[in-house]
């Protein structure tokens, strides 16, 4: 009954205050959760016959945590007594382990033995221990100039956030799109740059805690869309090939993701989803544009490159040419086409095929030897008539010859010049195909 009415004469003493300045703090300043804090009160004077603390912002019964009596040592709960706190004889207030919810303001009401009182005021901040926050978003892939970046930084109670982009501080012209408490982070068409790894850090005085990295992926392209010869060589325009090599177009593009490659010929499309295309065995058939088509799946654009490719000038004389002649003493078709086996093409290959079957021309067995049996005619027995003639092949005739058994060799004659006479007339002549001119 005593400790009843020592708090009541207290709360009924509140008017009779000095207005002398009584300060609590709290030891530590900056406490977490569990830790144990003490509300140290500093100003106190004079005989004190008893202690009164709330935990609230008024002197109201309802935050009543204790009264304490100093001569006797008796402690008093009240309403707001969470059971962790105590009262020490020099007026200070313990708490064991505090929680978030022990955070607030603290009054201190004392009595002397005048019946004055004096009061004083603290506050208590109790800082959590933070969790891992989480970065959230919309999508984690979206399109260059079309979608829109959204983050939220999610992660319970009061925290300062800070954002980082691969690692590093986030650039200047991404955090204008911060929202005041810096927890979302919205970028209106984003790029390409803004591509990569970003993560939100959220701290307090006693606790600091990073997200995991969230990868975001910006879809862009094609673009630059490009075609090269041997997967390095820019083309240009034009493609040369010499005749029955082989040739490899590469289609090269900046796409994200890797973009969808197409090939077509002379505008017909290719049996081919690669990014390269082979063309072996080069011909006339052959010549023509090719056009590589690179398609975006997810940004649904496509952009294209094209070349032209073409038998190298070296190659005067085309495939599949007929000619005839007599050597020697039998008749025999000859085809004219380009040597694979000279590396330097100044020479023709002169393939004969006798009466008989196939066979290598006799008049020919002094001459080198090229692939599958071909003899190989120097560019020279090519008679080129000047260049507003057209050239054709007219005959073959036997002409001395230095070396090799036999009396001559088939020689190509320009269409107007004069083969000497054997006493033999040509077997065939054909007018329109072309022999070439060096």
């Amino acid at each position: 009954m005593a400790l009843a009415g020592c708090s009541w004469l207290l709360l009924s003493a509140t008017f009779l205050s000095t207005g002398a300045e009584v300060t609590v703090t709290p030891k530590p300043a900056q406490p977490a959760e569990g830790d144990n804090v003490t509300l140290a009160v500093h100003g106190l004077s004079g005989e004190l016959l008893a202690y009164t603390w709330y935990a609230g912002p008024t002197l109201s019964l309802s935050y009543l945590v204790a009264s304490y009596i100093v001569s006797t040592g008796d402690e008093t709960p009240g309403p707001a007594h969470t059971g962790r706190e105590a009262v020490r004889p020099d007026g200070s207030l313990d708490i064991q382990g505090v929680s978030a919810r022990h955070s607030g303001t603290y009054i201190l009401q004392t009595l002397n033995r005048q019946l004055q009182t004096e009061v004083g005021f603290g506050h208590l901040q109790v800082y959590e221990i933070l969790a891992q926050p989480e970065v959230m978003t919309n999508s984690t892939a979206l399109v260059e100039r079309r979608d829109t970046l959204h983050l939220m930084c999610s992660s319970p109670g009061p925290a300062k956030v800070r954002w980082f982009f691969n690692g590093g501080a986030l650039p200047i012209d991404i955090r204008l799109g911060l929202s005041p408490d810096g927890r979302v982070l919205t970028r209106h068409g984003v790029r390409r740059e803004e591509a990569g790894a970003y993560q939100c850090e959220v701290s307090n005085p006693v606790s600091v805690s990073r997200s995991k990295p969230f990868n975001l992926t910006v879809y862009f392209g094609p673009e630059r869309v490009a075609i090269l010869q041997d997967s390095t060589a820019r083309t240009g325009c034009t493609v040369k090939a010499d005749f029955n090599t082989s040739l490899t177009l590469w289609c090269v593009s900046r796409s994200c993701p890797e973009a969808e490659y197409v090939w077509t010929f002379n505008g017909q499309t290719l049996k081919n989803g690669q990014d390269h295309l082979n063309i072996s065995g080069m011909t006339a058939a052959r010549e023509g544009t090719y056009t590589c088509i690179a398609k975006n799946p997810r940004t649904l654009l496509s952009g294209s490159a094209s070349v032209v490719v073409k038998l190298s000038d070296n190659w005067k004389v085309r495939d599949s040419q007929p000619i005839h002649c007599w050597p020697g003493d039998e008749e025999a078709s000859v085809n004219l086409s380009p040597s694979s086996g000279s590396s330097r093409h100044d020479n023709c290959a002169c393939a004969t095929q006798a009466s008989g079957g196939p066979g290598r021309d006799p008049d020919c067995a002094g001459l080198p030897q090229g692939p599958a049996g071909l003899c190989l005619v120097p560019r020279a027995s090519l008679r080129a008539q000047p260049a507003a003639q057209p050239t054709a092949v007219r005959e073959l005739d036997r002409r001395p010859r230095a070396h090799g058994p036999g009396g001559g060799f088939c020689q190509l004659l320009a269409a107007g010049a004069e083969a000497e006479p054997h006493g033999r007339r040509p077997l065939h002549t054909q007018d329109r195909h072309t022999a070439g001119q060096d």
